[in-house]
Order: structure tokens, then sequence, then C-alpha cells
């Protein structure tokens, strides 16, 4: 009968300092994997199983949305969905080249840089992605066609070709300045996350006073859902938290990147927005009352 011998694991003082997790003390594979192990580690428990399994499978959801949405009998004839197209192949393309990150980055020390890089370009495009939908469907009506209107794509754009550049170079002082690569990686994620959600902190911002009226601007239970989300996985990325407290005890499972659904929202970058249908409503809406 044929069997598969698994790749044994190793704890952090038997690895180099390049692959070292902060409070994650055991879990980790041969720093020289081949690429049969790092795939077959995948169906193994180490301290990378769920955040691979976290990163794939959101892929072929979202890859499932987009042909359902591309090949929908309205989808030529109502250009209100067009944006959410070009989100959700962003969105498609980040998980999974995450998901290859988080497998293959045991390789060496080189295939790692390389497999992050990429994950954090992919990031990038992902929060560009996510641009065109808040232009689309969330700009508050004071804002339609003013030049912060016309200039958030082009925009969004050139936030994620630098933030690209700063999240890379952070790889580089990670062991001489651990503090300083992790301040440069977290602005280069949370800058783009809170440009992009503009639109939804003006809203808002605007609609705070419950006993205001603020119509169209208020934000769906999605949108806040949205936020909470985006906020709580950025403080607990830049934290450390829960595995500072306790080194060890989460290596597995609860570190702050292998939260359920932790994957797509680690990086503040932007979160999985929750809301994208209540966002082709708004863009009905929109059409409706004469807005291109």
């Amino acid at each position: 009968m044929l069997s598969v011998k698994l790749p044994q694991l190793l704890r952090i003082h038997q690895v180099p300092r390049v692959f070292w997790e902060d409070g994650i003390m055991s879990g980790y594979r041969r720093p020289s994997s081949s690429a049969r192990d790092c795939v077959l580690s995948s169906f193994q428990m180490t301290n990378e199983t769920v955040n691979i399994w976290t990163h794939f499978l959101p892929t072929w959801y979202f890859l499932w949305r987009l042909l359902a949405l591309a090949g929908g009998p309205g989808f030529r004839a109502e250009p209100y969905h067009r944006p959410l197209l070009v989100f959700l192949l962003p969105a498609c393309l980040y998980p999974f080249a995450s998901c290859c990150a988080h497998t293959f980055s045991s390789m060496s020390p080189r295939a790692r840089h390389i497999c992050y890089f990429l994950d954090y370009g992919a990031l990038s495009l992902y929060s560009l992605g996510c641009a065109f939908p808040y232009a689309a469907y969330s700009m508050p009506a004071s804002w339609l066609h003013s030049r912060l209107h016309q200039l958030f794509v082009p925009a969004a754009a050139l936030n994620s070709f630098l933030c690209t550049g700063l999240s890379c170079y952070s790889r580089f002082p990670e062991l001489e300045s651990p503090r300083l690569s992790k301040v440069l990686r977290t602005a280069a994620f949370a800058y783009p996350f809170l440009f992009d959600n503009l639109p939804l902190f003006y809203r808002l911002g605007l609609c705070w006073d419950a006993a205001r009226g603020c119509g169209r601007e208020a934000l769906s239970s999605s949108h806040a859902y949205h936020l909470l989300c985006a906020l709580l996985t950025g403080f607990l990325f830049a934290s450390h938290l829960p595995e500072r407290l306790a080194p060890g005890r989460f290596d597995y499972i609860g570190e702050r990147g292998r939260l359920p659904g932790g994957g797509g929202v680690r990086s503040g970058g932007a979160p999985l927005p929750l809301g994208w249908v209540d966002l082709c409503r708004a863009a009905r809406s929109l059409l409706h009352a004469g807005f291109p």
C-alpha cells in the first residue's frame, strides 16, 4: 500500500532567524523544503496550515462569484456591475497568491522573500481593486464629480505602487531592526486601507448623530461589519496578539494571522468587502437618480 511520509516539524531554535515568527515556538517546516514537501505540509498541522487553507478556500469562492457575475444574462446591459468585476479579479488573485506564499515560503530564505514580495504585490492589487467599487458606488453625494472623485482611482493606483515597494523594502531590515520593519510594513498595509475607505469614514462621520437624517449616505450593516473587522485585524497584526501574551500557546490556531477569516483581512490594505451586494444596490440607486 502506498504511504506518504509527512515532513518533520521543527522548533524555533532549529530554523534560521529569518523564518522566526513572533510568539510562535513550534510547528516550523524545514527551511530547505522541496516543493513536494511544501505541498504535503498543507495537509499536516504546521504553523502555516490554517493560513494556507484560509487563503485557498476564499479563492474559489471569489472565482465562483466572478464567473456568476460575468456570465449573468444582464451583465452587458447593466454597466454598474463592471466595477464589481474589476474588484473580483484581484479578489481572486490575492488569496491565491497568499496561499502560494505561505505554502512555498519554507523552500529557502531567498524563496521566502520572493514569495512574500508576490504576496504584497497581490495585496496591493486587491487594494486597488477595492477602489473601483468605492468610487462607483460609495462616494458621498457631495463628493460626486469633484476633483477627489475624479482622482480617487488614479491616487489608489499610485498608493498601490508605492506601498508595494515599501512593504517589500520592509523585509530587508527585518533582522537588524525588527521594530522599523514592523512600522514600515504596517504603514504600507494601513495607508491604502484608510485611503480606500475615505468615503465610508466620511459617511460614518456624517451619520454619527442619530438625530440627523442622512438618507442615502447611511452605511449598511455590511459596511459597519467590514470596517470593524478591518480595524480589529489591523490591531491584532500590529500588536502581535494573542501569541505575544502566551508564546507557544497559539502556534497552530489563534495567532493573529491565522484567526478564522484572518487570511483575507490580516493586512490593513483592505479586508474582504462583505458589503459588495450593498454596493450593487447603491449603484442602482445612483443610476435611477441620473448619475453616470
